[in-house]
C-alpha cells in the first residue's frame, strides 16, 4: 500500500467522528429547537414555509 492511501487510513476515524458530531449536533438542534418551534406557530403557516424547508433540504 502506497504512503498517501496509509496516511488517509490513518486519519478516516478522526472524519468518522466529525461526521457523527455534526449529525448529532443536527439531530440535536432540530429535536431541542425546530420541531418545537414549528409546532408552536401551526399548521396553516407551516404549510407556507414547507415548499422553502423542502427546496432546501431536496438533493439536487
Amino acid at each position: 500500500m502506497s504512503s498517501t492511501a496509509v496516511s488517509i487510513l490513518d486519519h478516516l476515524d478522526k472524519v468518522a467522528v466529525l461526521s457523527a458530531g455534526l449529525f448529532a449536533g443536527t439531530a440535536l438542534y432540530m429535536t431541542i429547537g425546530e420541531v418545537p418551534a414549528m409546532r408552536a406557530i401551526g399548521g396553516d403557516i407551516q404549510w407556507r414555509f414547507f415548499p422553502y424547508m423542502y427546496e432546501r433540504a431536496a438533493v439536487s
